[in-house]
């Protein structure tokens, strides 16, 4: 008997919809994910004494391990066909990178762009890898075992060393409520990992259907809801219900293929402009009733600021990364909020800052690959696979619209950069028969059979109503 590809190559290539999971490949995916959460590192800070500090040893080490396990896995696992399948998003990719390590050169903190931009370029080279190497339940079960060890690890230690792990209620306010941040830095890291626990839980109830599978996504969804809550952060809350909204509104996908394309896409612009416009103009009176702060916890102040900072330097920046490390710079901005915040808390933002215009194009065409890509690919074919990575996308814009994980060598900058490639892979998917033919009655008529929810583990024959799509 011949050997197969993935016998051949347990770390390399395999299809997006292949049946076995590869083990090595998942812990090593898992693995690198969990430390690019930045968790790991601020644990072992604390425990060795050492000072948070990104080129400090509990840092450097273990993001230096993934950045390069990022270039081999790249050069071992992608031939020329793969490379040529998504030559556009990688070349905007390189574009990218390459800007962000020639700003050493006009950073105002150079030697801190210099370390901190090759880990990037590691870590985005190991979510290139993530999203162009491993199939779609190697994905899922290496972001629900890393997500969910973190965010079990965290309950853990809050539980045995709460006063260690959470933020307690000023003696002015006894009736608040703790924070929790677990082994993170703050409870805008603990957050979204605890989130995306949730929304990987799910998928992993849809796609693994046995008892021990589920009864996993059990165990670790409750787990994540009940830190996504206990941390009181907004952004994974919004993130966690926008995704598990979405989940939803597949199902209404054989009502809105009869509708053209460019309409669905128009009007979810057209109403995404209009609900922005709508939010920020009544924010005063409209925050209060969901319990937030019509400050946005002081980001509106950073946001002017740092939008006059980019006024003084709009074309190349003040390098990747740079800003936040020259104290001349942020004196005055960190005495108006009255904290050294660190960051734009704005991708979009922290881009502009860093690399200017120049590199807020090419960003802006990294996140354009990614949104129009698994837009259309949905539109073609809705099963596990789509779907899932519309909900990470979804729940990445949530994130980096009120946080700069462009920054920090973070996980979700490498979910991002495999979302970017991803789609040149959920393309080559066979499209569902509304796609093929939109006004065909038969394929209008399509209906929900829930026992045929999910086939073969990636496909929802109920939502595209055809049982042929794999």
């Amino acid at each position: 008997m011949p050997l197969t590809a993935t016998s051949q190559r347990p770390l390399g290539a395999v299809t997006l919809h292949a049946e076995r999971v590869r083990i090595e490949a998942t812990v090593v995916a898992a693995i690198g994910l969990a430390i690019l959460s930045n968790g790991p590192s601020v644990f072992l800070s604390r425990h060795y004494a050492v000072p948070l500090g990104w080129e400090s040893w509990p840092y450097l080490v273990p993001m230096g391990f993934v950045a390069f396990a990022g270039v081999f896995l790249v050069g071992h696992s992608l031939d020329g066909k793969q490379l040529r399948l998504a030559r556009w998003p990688l070349a905007f990719m390189a574009a990218y990178l390459g800007w962000s390590i020639m700003s050493v050169m006009w950073s105002v903190a150079p030697d801190a762009t210099a370390a901190r931009s090759l880990l990037t370029m590691g870590a985005a080279l190991f979510g290139i890898w993530f999203g162009l190497s491993m199939s779609f339940k190697e994905q899922l079960l290496a972001v629900s075992t890393a997500m969910a060890s973190l965010t079990v690890w965290s309950l853990g230690v809050i539980l045995l060393q709460p006063h260690s792990h959470q933020i307690y209620p000023p003696p002015w306010h006894p009736g608040w409520h703790t924070t929790v941040f677990g082994i993170f830095g703050n409870p805008n890291s603990l957050g979204p990992v605890a989130a995306l626990t949730v929304l990987s839980g799910i998928g992993m109830w849809l796609v693994f259907p046995n008892v021990a599978a589920r009864l996993w996504a059990v165990l670790t969804s409750v787990v994540g809801i009940v830190l996504v809550l206990w941390s009181q952060c907004e952004t994974a809350i919004a993130g966690l219900f926008i995704g598990a909204m979405a989940i939803i509104l597949a199902l209404t996908l054989p009502l809105i293929r009869r509708i053209r394309w460019w309409m669905v896409a128009g009007s979810i612009v057209g109403g995404t402009l209009i609900v922005w416009q709508v939010a920020f103009a009544h924010i005063d009176r409209l925050a209060p009733m969901v319990g937030a702060d019509s400050m946005l916890s002081s980001r509106r102040i950073i946001w002017r600021d740092v939008r006059e900072a980019i006024a003084l330097r709009p074309w190349r920046g003040y390098g990747f990364f740079a800003y936040w490390d020259n104290a001349e710079l942020t004196a005055a901005t960190y005495q108006r909020v009255g904290a050294a915040y660190g960051s734009a808390h704005n991708s979009i933002l922290e881009v502009a800052l860093g690399l200017g215009r120049v590199g807020l194009v090419v960003y802006v065409g990294l996140a354009g690959f990614m949104i129009v890509g698994v837009a259309r690919s949905l539109w073609r074919l809705t099963s596990a696979v789509t779907v899932a990575w519309v909900v990470l996308v979804l729940f990445l814009i949530v994130q980096n619209s009120m946080e700069s994980f462009v920054l920090w060598h973070s996980y979700l900058w490498a979910l991002f950069a495999a979302a970017v490639v991803v789609p040149c892979r959920l393309i080559s998917l066979p499209a569902s028969p509304q796609s093929r033919a939109i006004h065909d009655d038969s394929a209008s008529n399509a209906s929900i059979d829930p026992d045929e929810f999910i086939r073969d583990d990636t496909t929802l024959v109920g939502i595209t109503g055809s049982a042929d799509a794999n």
